[in-house]
């Protein structure tokens, strides 16, 4: 073991502050009973308990008789008696002190080392956790202290980083299947037409406008990509609103386009306040919207509400379109539920919440996204349920 990193390590140093601790407080209770007795070494009381003149002392079989003394002779033996005593006292104290020193300071060794092992733990785990492994946690067992709260806290920010983490692998590869396509588009008409030795001009120009077209879906998908990531970025700008006014405002934004399409879009909201981004939320109801209008049937009715429900704020967007497959939200695909639902997926799990989808009796999906609410009333777990029944 060397030196130098046991004398730099905290635990040599509250061994040392413990034990001079100890040693402050011991001196000063040891000197202090110093001076109560030198205090009480006066003539009267020593000289009366150790000669008492005319008295006949035997020690050895040898009998003894004190003899009667002058008071100068009396203080005499009084002062010399009591240096001795003084000084036995002193050096008994200081010998004292030396030992009090050294064992507070082998057991504040030992007693900082077994209070400071849970800190030895917490560094061992975050030294071996890898960013492509998120699993290992501290699961600190004991009193419910400082320590065991601070791991938990470790453990709970663990917790965290490996759901963003997942969400992160899960978005990645939604963007992945997204971007494929176009790209399929593209190069696969590419080269039909390299490979046509006949083919005309106006071959070439159905191929640049398919090209065109596909290009065109990229680079909006790259837009989306580029304000997804702009809305993580601007997540400090947390507040307290009213998700009741995030859906009507967004209902009224998209109206025209679906008044376009032939379709109705009901607004029913109920007050529900929550603590987040105003433009990430409203950004998840624009996603699930916009597939809502191009999923449905003409001459159909989209259905926008919103509440509170067992301490979760909740925000619905269903549509009479073809449906949606619920393996696309759970986290166990890999791509192909839409760039739009991947953000809104993305943005409502970074708020602490989540996206989930249900069948509509009839047909139709509801999409549903959970956040959690003000109200400090709820699991830590969204319901599993469909807020309307």
């Amino acid at each position: 073991m060397k030196l130098a990193p046991v004398f730099s390590s905290i635990r040599f140093r509250l061994s040392v502050l413990s034990s001079l601790v100890v040693f402050v407080l011991g001196s000063a209770a040891v000197i202090s009973i110093f001076f109560v007795i030198r205090h009480g070494l006066r003539t009267d009381r020593v000289m009366g308990l150790v000669l008492t003149p005319g008295e006949t002392v035997v020690r050895g079989g040898v009998r003894y008789i004190i003899p009667q003394l002058e008071m100068r002779q009396f203080q005499t033996v009084e002062t010399v008696l009591r240096e001795r005593i003084l000084e036995d006292i002193t050096g008994l104290i200081l010998w004292g002190l030396v030992w009090l020193f050294v064992v507070s300071l082998v057991m504040g060794w030992f007693l900082a080392g077994r209070s400071l092992r849970p800190i030895g733990q917490i560094a061992a785990v975050a030294e071996n956790i890898q960013a492509q492994d998120l699993t290992r946690r501290i699961n600190l067992s004991g009193p419910d202290d400082e320590l065991t709260r601070l791991a938990g806290t470790f453990d709970a920010m663990l917790d965290r980083l490996s759901g963003s983490f997942r969400v992160q692998q899960q978005f990645l590869a939604s963007t992945s299947h997204d971007l494929r396509n176009p790209l399929a588009v593209i190069r696969s008409n590419l080269e039909v037409s390299l490979a046509d030795s006949n083919a005309t001009v106006e071959d070439w120009r159905e191929t640049g406008e398919v090209v065109t077209r596909a290009a065109g879906k990229m680079s909006e998908m790259i837009d989306r990509l580029l304000e997804a990531a702009r809305l993580e970025v601007g997540f400090s700008r947390f507040s307290e609103l009213d998700i009741a006014d995030l859906v009507a405002s967004t209902a009224q934004a998209e109206r025209a386009l679906a008044e376009e399409r032939d379709l109705q879009v009901q607004v029913r909201t109920q007050p529900a306040l929550v603590s987040g981004d105003a433009l990430a939320l409203a950004r998840i109801l624009e996603n699930l919207l916009d597939n809502a209008i191009a999923a449905s049937p003409a001459g159909t009715l989209i259905e926008m509400e919103c509440g509170e429900s067992q301490g979760w704020a909740w925000m619905t967007v269903a549509d009479r379109g073809p449906g949606i497959d619920p393996i696309l939200l759970s986290g166990d695909s890999h791509g192909g539920g839409g760039l739009g639902l991947a953000i809104a997926r993305h943005l409502a799990e970074s708020h602490g919440g989540k996206l989930a989808a249900f069948p509509r009796d009839g047909g139709g999906t509801a999409m549903v996204v959970w956040i959690p609410s003000r109200k400090p009333t709820g699991g830590e777990i969204p319901p599993k349920t469909y807020p309307l029944g």
